[in-house]
């Protein structure tokens, strides 16, 4: 259930969300079991819905409360949309004598006039650390500052680039996937053990291993590594549920041979 939303409808944003009702389809889809981290993971989903699409004051919240008339949990998720912002001046700045700002605005996915756009925040900085990983500046640091106008409902995004600390992996441990082989984790990566740290293209890691749909959770913590120019990367998952591969006994049996029949195509 859904409250407080008004440029959006209830239809939308179920289809945002990962938890679901309970109905003849619950069995395949495994959605209509209460899960803690679900829900809290359906409210950072509907926050980046939001922030996609120029909200980027947008607060939600999710409360779960028991219903003893339907015998269930019910999820409500409220949400104080805020205003649209729509993108009033990108600008690029570099302390880096090497870089030139001017030179890396193609990469921009962000234009003044735009509805303010969080996803294309994310993916300008990552192409800005991958151009400058490759130009030569593996160790710049990209960063993004905005500052909204709240009375003219418009946001100013400064891209900042710096030197960063020069360090390198020294190891990627990955734990926690018992069906996904490391090698399926570690492509999401665009460096290797050996390589030049970044940490915007460590974000960018985490955030395509999310997009995956293989895991629940995923968590990309630094920790120091064997000399102090070294880190390790610990990635640590928890896979999804696998999925229902046959049909439970209360379906009817002609459904059942139906499915039977398909699978043995």
């Amino acid at each position: 259930m859904f409250a407080g939303n008004v440029s959006y409808s209830d239809t939308k944003l179920k289809a945002v969300v990962k938890t679901g009702i309970t109905n003849l389809l619950s069995f395949a889809l495994d959605n209509d079991s209460y899960d803690a981290d679900r829900v809290e993971n359906d409210r950072e989903l509907l926050r980046k819905f939001y922030r996609a699409h120029g909200y980027e004051d947008v607060h939600v919240a999710a409360s779960a409360s028991y219903d003893a008339g339907k015998g269930g949990i019910d999820v409500v998720f409220k949400i104080d949309e805020g205003a649209q912002y729509r993108i009033d001046t990108v600008n690029i700045e570099s302390s880096m004598k090497s870089v030139d700002a001017a030179a890396l605005r193609p990469y921009l996915r962000t234009q003044v006039g735009d509805i303010f756009d969080a996803d294309a925040v994310d993916r300008t900085v990552d192409d800005l650390a991958t151009e400058l990983a490759k130009s030569g500046a593996p160790f710049a640091a990209v960063s993004v500052h905005s500052v909204p106008n709240r009375a003219r409902g418009s946001i100013s995004l400064v891209y900042a680039i710096a030197e960063g600390k020069r360090l390198y992996v020294e190891r990627i441990d990955i734990h926690g996937n018992i069906k996904t082989r490391d090698e399926v984790i570690r492509r999401e990566f665009d460096f290797g053990e050996g390589d030049a740290y970044n940490r915007a293209l460590v974000d960018r890691a985490e955030r395509h291993l999310k997009a995956l749909g293989y895991f629940k959770t995923v968590k990309i913590a630094v920790q120091p590594g064997s000399a102090p120019d070294r880190v390790v990367l610990d990635v640590a998952v928890e896979e999804t549920k696998p999925e229902v591969s046959s049909f439970p006994a209360a379906i009817p049996p002609r459904w059942r041979a139906r499915a039977n029949h398909d699978q043995r195509k």
